[in-house]
């Protein structure tokens, strides 16, 4: 379906997270806007935020700087506390973990999850 879009010259393609490979994987000159990706940086779709790198841009679903930011705030808040429990609404989402995870490595912290009682 890609390759149909892309032979029709399109001007741009919007996708979603999921066709996201495929249709980089198809163009590196159309550009692509994506909506809802969780991290376009951390999986190689772009370089950074600010300034993609690539023919890609979009939304990108920030609940993983906000895991990062709300661990930080609370080393300010409470640097001497360990361990942390960290609690999330869908447990099946093993990004989330794993980025807190990273965090709480680099602030000396055991996390706790649910799973582990």
């Amino acid at each position: 379906m890609v390759g149909e879009l892309l032979n029709s010259k399109v001007d741009i393609i919007i996708t979603v997270a999921a066709s996201l490979p495929v249709v980089t994987h198809a163009t590196s000159t159309t550009p692509i806007v994506v909506a809802g990706f969780s991290d376009l940086v951390r999986f190689g779709f772009a370089e950074s935020l600010g300034r993609p790198g690539a023919n890609i841009t979009g939304l990108t679903n920030q609940w993983l700087e906000l895991v990062r930011k709300r661990l930080e705030l609370l080393k300010e808040m409470l640097p001497t506390a360990a361990p942390v429990a960290v609690l999330w609404a869908r447990p099946r989402n093993r990004l989330v973990w794993e980025t807190a995870e990273e965090i709480a490595r680099q602030q000396g912290w055991k996390l706790l999850s649910p799973a582990d009682r």
